[in-house]
């Protein structure tokens, strides 16, 4: 009998004393201001920033950007006539931009800016590294493009340079346009503007007269003013990004 008495005021010993809600709560918000306060002390480089913001894109708009430029080549390939490559180079230019509305307009599509202005990176924080992420991908498919077409003798520089290279920075220009704008559009409106610069220069570098009166140094100068108001349209964009969507972060 004095043995089991002896066991049960070990047990009571070993039982914890209950816990009240409030101790539960004060303990709860210590745990998590010591968890903030050792994140706090640790922030991402760069790298590991961009290696993170990598990880939310999808890559399938890469594949089929690769996919276009692919074909676009097997067209040059095969192609015998100038007029349907030229054709062919605009409509693959003016591709290779849309594909990127995508990926850049889900999160204003979604109405999620608030979200992101209430994360600890900022919203231009975020969409610089996904720019700078897709810019990278699009500058090496298009380098890896470039040098295949001209080591197969699939067009000349000047093709290159005049019927891909500026209608598709004419293309971003028109893309970033709109997704910086106020006006809350779908990517359907810059697809459709895209379409119609498309079918405007076709008519361009077709007529062979007006092709041959512009100068190289005059195509170069375009393709550097369009690349210079491509460059505006972002910075811009980028500084005013949470007035233009209207995703104010008013409590930080």
């Amino acid at each position: 009998m004095k043995q089991d008495n002896a066991i049960r005021s070990a047990l009571k010993r070993l039982d914890p004393a209950p816990v009240s809600g409030s101790a539960l709560r004060q303990t709860t918000r210590r745990a998590a201001a010591a968890f903030y306060a050792q994140e706090e002390t640790r922030r991402l480089s760069r790298m590991e920033f961009l290696w993170q913001q990598g990880r939310f894109i999808q890559k399938r708009w890469w594949v089929m950007q690769a996919l276009v430029l692919l074909a676009l080549m097997a067209t040059l390939h095969l192609s015998g006539t100038p007029a349907r490559s030229q054709r062919c180079m605009a409509l693959a230019a003016c591709a290779f931009a849309v594909l990127l509305l995508p990926e850049l307009w889900k999160n204003r599509g979604t109405d999620a800016m608030e979200v992101e202005c209430a994360a600890y990176y900022s919203l231009r924080q975020i969409y610089a590294a996904r720019l700078l992420l897709c810019a990278l991908a699009d500058f090496f498919l298009l380098t890896a493009f470039s040098l295949t077409a001209l080591g197969l003798g699939c067009a000349a520089w000047q093709e290159l340079l005049i019927e891909f290279l500026l209608p598709y920075t004419v293309s971003c220009c028109i893309c970033f346009q709109c997704l910086y704008s106020r006006w809350h559009t779908t990517p359907l409106f810059p697809g459709f503007l895209c379409g119609v610069w498309y079918l405007f220069w076709t008519q361009v570098v077709l007529n062979e007269a007006l092709y041959r009166a512009v100068s190289m140094p005059l195509w170069c100068a375009l393709l550097a003013g369009a690349a210079g108001y491509l460059s505006f349209c972002i910075c811009r964009g980028q500084k005013h990004i949470s007035t233009i969507w209207e995703a104010k972060p008013l409590w930080s």
